[in-house]
């Protein structure tokens, strides 16, 4: 019987070896995949928000977004970090009615999730609740938006606690990489304008209540929900929003030119670290952006995918670090940050910067290869899915393009237009965006190294004094 065992076994063994010898998995056919968007329930409430629902009858939990269209590019001149500010006393500062320790206490009852956090162009406060308990929990977040405390307390600890995050930036050197990038590109500008120990520390409560005048109105709010409760259902569990105030319509923000104002090339901060980080960047593209499609599949071949051309040559031929990659950040009142980012051995940085100029000089100079196109079109069709993997990322998609008023359609011919890319779109786009002349860079290193590569191009070092102070070096 094990004989008998042994000789089924290795018949196997061979079968699949051959077949493994002869079948090459670059080489497969797939039928294509067919997918349809899914879509909302849209609902408007009396005061006129407008929500979107998904119902998920097997769902356990029910959530709610309030999506807010302004963030931190509204912030008023020397007051930065004060939508950051806006969300921490929303959601911590209690109600008319309610302490916060009433808040968190009420949550705490029945294990509802609470957040409220603004990013540069708006806000998401998000409370997920057993089905059972979600009317209460929304009666409570909707009383945190139309009757709001403010509790001084509360608020000077949420400061507190911002001048301690801002200090960690600065011994990340990562992090602070990214951010320093961020100004060097904006310069200038609302989105160039980072939070500093001195902006947070001079934001009053009579700052925050202006805020909230001016950002938390029914004409700058779309709310999303999932959950097992029926349309009717959740209209009527929302109904406490209908006392958000109208106010004097949408939040405005004047968007960037999207021009590099400063001529400075190359930034340095000095740090005694084993790798150098390095950022490049410069502006990118905003939602209405005709490029939008092309951009994302260069994007794809150049650094955003573990085959790119950035990480196959400095990750997979030559060893040269564990992380590289580029991203377009889509902007809606303004171009989103085009980004190239890793970090290096120090003795490797001068080589790195020259290899990352050379693969953008091939795409500007040379077109890619229909291999490539296909592969990269494929990849970025394919994944499209994964944007609707729950009821309620469905729901905020469809809140999202409303907020920000994309056009219709959007979703359902995205993979169309990706599709419709070719290669001449993405050589125009390479030629666009990979010009490193124009770049703006960012390189926190041992000195030796900074003073090496500054003799390249127009350089500034960043002191530790224009860090605590949030401005870049004049030209």
């Amino acid at each position: 019987m094990k004989r008998l065992i042994l000789i089924i076994a290795s018949s196997v063994c061979i079968a699949s070896s051959s077949l493994a010898a002869s079948f090459d998995p670059r080489s497969a056919q797939f039928p294509p995949l067919h997918y349809q968007v899914p879509d909302s329930t849209r609902v408007v409430l009396d005061n006129g928000v407008p929500v979107h629902i998904i119902q998920d009858p097997a769902a356990t939990v029910s959530t709610v977004n309030i999506l807010i269209r302004g963030g931190s590019l509204s912030d008023p001149p020397g007051k930065a970090g004060l939508a950051e500010l806006l969300g921490q006393a929303l959601r911590n500062g209690g109600t008319a009615s309610l302490t916060p320790q009433s808040v968190d206490e009420r949550f705490d009852a029945i294990a509802a999730r609470l957040s409220i956090d603004f990013t540069e162009e708006y806000g998401v406060a998000t409370v997920s609740a057993m089905p059972a308990f979600f009317s209460e929990a929304v009666t409570v977040l909707a009383e945190l938006f139309t009757a709001p405390r403010f509790d001084t307390d509360r608020i000077i600890v949420a400061q507190q606690q911002m001048v301690e995050a801002v200090k960690r930036v600065h011994d990340d050197p990562k992090e602070l990489g990214t951010t320093l990038l961020t100004q060097a590109v904006y310069r200038g500008e609302p989105a160039g304008t980072v939070p500093t120990q001195k902006s947070i520390q001079s934001l009053t409560v009579d700052d925050i209540r202006q805020a909230y005048v001016r950002l938390i109105q029914a004409g700058n709010i779309v709310l999303s929900v999932s959950g097992p409760n029926s349309v009717n259902a959740v209209k009527k569990i929302l109904t406490p929003f209908s006392a958000l105030r109208q106010g004097s319509g949408e939040q405005k923000v004047k968007p960037s030119t999207g021009v590099l104002s400063s001529q400075t090339q190359l930034y340095t901060v000095s740090r005694d670290i084993s790798q150098s980080v390095i950022r490049l960047g410069m502006p990118g593209i905003r939602q209405d952006d005709p490029d939008l499609y092309a951009s994302r599949v260069l994007n794809y071949i150049f650094g955003g995918s573990f085959t790119s051309r950035l990480m196959m040559e400095l990750r997979t031929n030559r060893g040269l670090t564990y992380h590289v990659g580029s991203h377009f950040d889509i902007g809606r009142t303004y171009p989103g940050l085009f980004t190239i980012e890793t970090e290096t051995e120090a003795s490797n940085t001068a080589l790195v910067l020259k290899l990352i100029n050379d693969i953008c000089e091939s795409l500007v100079q040379k077109t890619v290869t229909p291999q490539e196109l296909a592969g990269a079109k494929d990849a970025l069709i394919n994944s499209f899915v994964f944007g609707f993997s729950s009821a309620q990322a469905v729901a905020d998609q469809r809140a999202r393009l409303e907020l920000f008023s994309y056009p219709a359609g959007y979703l359902e011919l995205y993979r169309k237009r990706i599709a419709a890319v070719g290669v001449e779109d993405v050589q125009r786009v390479a030629q666009r965006f990979l010009k490193t002349g124009d770049y703006r860079m960012v390189v926190i290193g041992k000195q030796q190294v900074l003073l090496d590569i500054s003799k390249r191009s127009k350089a500034a070092e960043i002191s530790e004094s224009n860090l605590m102070q949030g401005v870049l070096p004049s030209d």
